[in-house]
């Protein structure tokens, strides 16, 4: 892959000058951009974003960690990231961390070597700890919280209402003369159990009681 300074030689200027036409940080006369211009066509010459990142301090990369990309609700969070990423010329980084601490650390540790920007984290159990946003915080990396019920007081977390998911879930059924519900959720889950609470409540607020022995735990 053609350097910077294969550039320079091609176009006749100094290296320091191709950076300049490249970065817009020093006027240089029309003449001389054409030639280096030029050059960088012929050569097929791709600026260094990873150098030019770490020079600068910005890599223009954002990280999501998240459990499982499989995830609908997930995926859609992530598609809506990407796009605001890219208006504004950042890439995202995504890492499956598949409930796995031992994961969570590994990628951590990856991710601080490639000196994101940011990094968003979806709040379940394995990446909503303390731990995991102080290693960031330490060296300058912003962390934002989404889409889980561990919301954390240390950062910003965006997440939905899942109680009142779970009650407008039950009042509907139990306005359309539903007596009974099977709930099947994950144990130890804390938006499972608000969902849960919530849809015990809507069914009770429709005159119906939720049958307990309906429920039902998964592993996951």
């Amino acid at each position: 892959m053609a350097t910077i300074r294969d550039v320079a030689k091609r176009a006749g200027v100094s290296p320091a000058t191709v950076s300049s036409v490249i970065n817009g940080t020093k006027k240089i006369s029309a003449p001389v951009q054409e030639r280096v211009r030029k050059a960088m066509d012929e050569l097929d010459y791709r600026p260094n974003a990873l150098a030019r990142g770490l020079f600068r301090g910005k890599t223009r990369t954002i990280a999501c960690l998240v459990p499982s990309m499989s995830n609908p609700a997930l995926s859609s969070i992530l598609v809506a990231v990407e796009e605001s990423a890219n208006e504004r010329d950042y890439s995202v980084f995504v890492a499956n961390t598949r409930g796995s601490v031992e994961l969570v650390a590994k990628y951590c540790n990856r991710l601080l070597e490639m000196r994101v920007d940011g990094v968003l984290l979806t709040l379940t159990w394995e990446l909503a700890r303390a731990e995991v946003v102080d290693l960031f915080r330490r060296h300058g990396i912003p962390v934002v919280g989404c889409a889980g019920g561990s919301a954390l007081s240390s950062i910003h977390c965006y997440t939905a209402d899942e109680r009142k998911a779970g009650y407008d879930l039950g009042r509907y059924l139990g306005s359309l003369g539903h007596k009974r519900c099977a709930w099947i959720g994950p144990r130890e889950s804390t938006v499972g159990s608000q969902r849960l609470e919530g849809l015990v409540a809507g069914f009770a607020s429709a005159g119906d009681d939720f049958s307990r022995e309906l429920v039902s735990e998964t592993e996951r």
